[in-house]
């Protein structure tokens, strides 16, 4: 097995099949590159001071989506409360951004929300971006956020590896009873 030719033959292997998908965690922002010509012990140097700074350190992220009435928000509490979480809702920031008199996006949201229209990704992400920079929590629940490919994309383009996504809980609920809870907050809220 570990002849010249087929250590030349896993070489290119490894440069077809697998350089792809170190380029594509790079582009994500998420390949930390380690000369690994060096000591075992400078190695290792160098990858413990990457999982101490970096990746330890990243605040983690888990998307929250389901349908207006599905129960997110009241699961949030309910997280946040027994795991340290810290519930950011898209809705609730870009609303507070709106509706403060010295934003610089306030107006472009109020058209776009008054339309129904999906409001810029990069203005909803650094929104985000700006409430995990100020809370003292690393872990973090966005509620309503990405709504659409674009979302996940811009998230991808803006954030990139200053975060650890570490998936989405989805609270997948028939109409028929999002329907029934929302008229019956209408009731409760006015």
């Amino acid at each position: 097995d570990d002849n010249l030719n087929s250590i030349r033959k896993r070489f290119a292997t490894y440069v077809k099949e697998t350089m792809p998908i170190i380029n594509s965690f790079e582009n994500e922002g998420k390949c930390w590159k380690i000369n690994a010509g060096e000591s075992v012990e400078s190695v290792y140097t160098e990858v413990r001071k990457i999982i101490v700074n970096d990746v330890l350190k990243l605040p983690k992220v888990l998307f929250v989506l389901g349908g207006p009435g599905a129960g997110k928000g009241t699961q949030c509490a309910n997280i946040v409360r027994d795991h340290n979480f810290e519930h950011l809702s898209a809705g609730d920031l870009l609303r507070a951004e709106r509706n403060d008199p010295n934003s610089k996006n306030g107006q472009l949201i109020e058209s776009y929300i008054s339309e129904g229209r999906i409001v810029p990704v990069e203005i909803t992400v650094n929104l985000l971006l700006n409430a995990m920079k100020n809370s003292d929590k690393s872990k973090f629940l966005i509620d309503g956020f990405p709504r659409n490919q674009d979302n996940v994309d811009g998230w991808m383009r803006v954030v990139g590896g200053q975060t650890e996504v570490l998936g989405c809980l989805f609270f997948d609920c028939p109409e028929s009873i999002m329907e029934t809870r929302l008229l019956g907050r209408g009731k409760t809220s006015g």
